[in-house]
């Protein structure tokens, strides 16, 4: 069974991402330029189950790395930090799959 439990700082990261949204709607003004969520944050914003749903679409190349997504990992590290711009995987899970250009 999957973890129930949201750490306080992915708890955080999303409340922000949200309040940002609804304030930018409700003083008429675009959204900050750079909505950039760890992954541990974004799938919960993109409406995925679980990280593992949100990395499978990467993988499946829905998320292009370099657009949607940035590997933000340390110089040196193997291990991968990705990090989703929400507005612009937004408006790339609506296109219709058959306009959406893969990598």
């Amino acid at each position: 069974m999957a973890d129930k439990f949201v750490s306080l700082s992915e708890l955080e990261a999303v409340v922000e991402a949200i309040l940002r949204r609804k304030l930018a709607a409700m003083l008429g003004v675009g959204a900050p330029e750079s909505e950039w969520l760890d992954a541990s944050a974004a799938y919960k914003v993109l409406g995925y189950p679980s990280l593992k749903a949100l990395n499978d679409a990467r993988k499946s190349g829905l998320y292009r790395l370099g657009t949607e997504v940035a590997d933000r990992r340390k110089p040196g590290s193997k291990k991968p930090r990705y990090q989703y711009h929400i507005a612009m995987c937004q408006q790339r899970k609506q296109q219709n799959p058959d306009k959406r250009r893969a990598i």
